[in-house]
């Protein structure tokens, strides 16, 4: 656990020099234990997790609470409340800080087929943020917060922290939400997409052509050949991975490639230049407009991943369910012939 000071530009506090980071704490592992079962041990780690967090910030939760004196930058001393003011983690580590369930969000209290969709105005209710005191308050009453609210029924160690809303710390980040989550996500879509229409052998010797400029890394290696990207590599490939899917899909044979292939180039040009404007150090009103209009065309040309969009566990339960269904077909006795039937097939033998 790191503690940074947040306003301050990310190249002063990401450097070791200038000490802008301090690691605050180091987080248990605990080993796993034969003798629980998932649930148990799930309850028992988090517990610790949380337990380890109460201890490493009470220090702070004094000092937000009573205030501390400190000397500001104009030579006045004042005092101050240094609170949290946000929690950057990837999707899982949100979850366990909020006791969120991983099929549903860290943040509001949207239904889980809604999970990922682009919700307008009539979805409002649904996107509010949860507040602690009504979970902390359902749960005293007895209801099942964790099928209503998605969240797991035990002690929080940032409830009672004060002037800290516990869902409204985990907020969005390049890196784990855009780069490591959403660029990845469109990545494997695309590569399945282009093996379906036979176009990833090519996809992947054009991958390899890329000259080098400042800012950009070559591949080293062809794209089936890296199983795991970096977060430099994602912000590098970037630039380039659109270019490589409209040389790929350049070539249209069929009336259903003629329909899929501009839409899947859509999709991935709409994510990118989000993705792109989410780096500008300011926006204004133009930017943001523009951010939400590539937002909006990912959304509506994302059907075209559709089919590669299950997850490992729907498409293995869908492939064993095929398999069945075709043994069992051919298991079935052949239905007997009807009296026209057999006079055709005589007429045809005669």
């Amino acid at each position: 656990m790191y503690l940074q000071i947040g306003n301050i530009p990310s190249t002063t506090h990401c450097s070791l020099s200038q000490e802008g980071s301090i690691l605050l704490a180091l987080l248990p592992i605990p080993h796993k234990a034969k003798s629980l079962d998932n649930k148990t041990e799930t309850c028992h780690n988090a517990l610790l997790y949380h337990s380890v967090l109460n201890l490493v910030l009470s220090s702070l939760r004094e000092t937000a609470r009573d205030g501390v004196q400190l000397d500001c930058a104009d030579g006045w001393t004042r005092r101050c409340f240094p609170i949290l003011q946000t929690w950057i983690a990837d999707f899982p580590e949100q979850c366990k800080l909020t006791l969120c369930k991983q099929n549903r969000c860290p943040r509001c209290i949207v239904p889980i087929r809604l999970r990922g969709e682009y919700l307008k105005d009539e979805h409002a209710a649904t996107l509010a943020i949860r507040e602690s005191c009504d979970v902390w308050r359902c749960i005293k009453e007895g209801e099942d917060v964790e099928d209503t609210l998605g969240v797991k029924p035990w002690q929080n160690a940032l409830w009672y922290f004060p002037r800290v809303e516990l869902y409204d710390l985990p907020r969005t980040d390049i890196l784990h939400t855009f780069l490591l989550g959403m660029l990845d996500h469109i990545m494997n879509w695309t590569s399945a997409f282009l093996r379906k229409h036979h176009c990833l052998q090519l996809f992947d010797s054009i991958w390899r052509t890329f000259p080098p400029y400042p800012g950009f890394i070559v591949p080293t290696r062809t794209f089936l050949q890296v199983k795991q990207w970096q977060g430099d590599e994602f912000r590098s490939f970037a630039k380039v991975f659109v270019i490589a899917v409209a040389l790929a899909l350049r070539n249209l044979k069929t009336e259903i490639e003629r329909e899929d292939f501009p839409t899947c180039l859509q999709c991935c040009h709409s994510l990118i230049s989000f993705i792109q404007y989410t780096h500008l150090s300011r926006h204004t009103l133009t930017t943001l407009c523009l951010m939400e209009e590539h937002l909006l065309r990912f959304h509506e040309s994302k059907k075209v991943f559709l089919e590669f969009r299950a997850g490992v566990k729907a498409r293995t339960e869908a492939a064993e369910l095929g398999r069945d269904m075709r043994m069992e077909e051919k298991a079935k006795p052949p239905a007997p012939m009807s009296c026209t039937q057999k006079q055709v097939r005589q007429q045809l033998l005669s």
